[in-house]
């Protein structure tokens, strides 16, 4: 009986030891992208943030601020796991604005998204 309970408790061992465990431990969490354009006056306030699947994901990101066709500036920016881009620039009153963002994690390309607003 005591030779049947020793080689059960040695048997849960060995299949305890087989069993793959993730060091890590970590999660997969779903790309995001939030993008945020909003005015101080004559100053408007341009932000994105991004986050990755892991920690380990390079985002790379390009954010523009457009009034029509024309450039008000470009900011850019690269990092691992979650990125924050925050950035300020002129802006006119009674005028439309688009911000818009491209990025990229780990190489890949994503839909650009944008936000457009009125400067009151």
């Amino acid at each position: 009986m005591r030779t049947r309970k020793r080689l059960l408790i040695w048997l849960l061992i060995a299949i305890m030891l087989l069993i793959p465990i993730s060091a890590s431990a970590a999660s997969a969490r779903t790309p995001q992208a939030i993008l945020r354009l909003t005015f101080d006056d004559t100053q408007a306030n341009c932000s994105v943030l991004i986050t990755g699947n892991y920690a380990t994901d390079l985002i790379s990101v390009t954010m523009e601020l457009k009034q029509g066709s024309k450039t008000i500036d470009t900011w850019s920016s690269s990092e691992y796991g979650i990125l924050s881009l925050v950035e300020t620039a002129p802006a006119e009153k009674n005028k439309t604005y688009t911000l818009f963002v491209t990025y990229s994690i780990n190489g890949v390309t994503r839909p650009t998204i944008s936000n457009t607003q009125l400067n009151y």
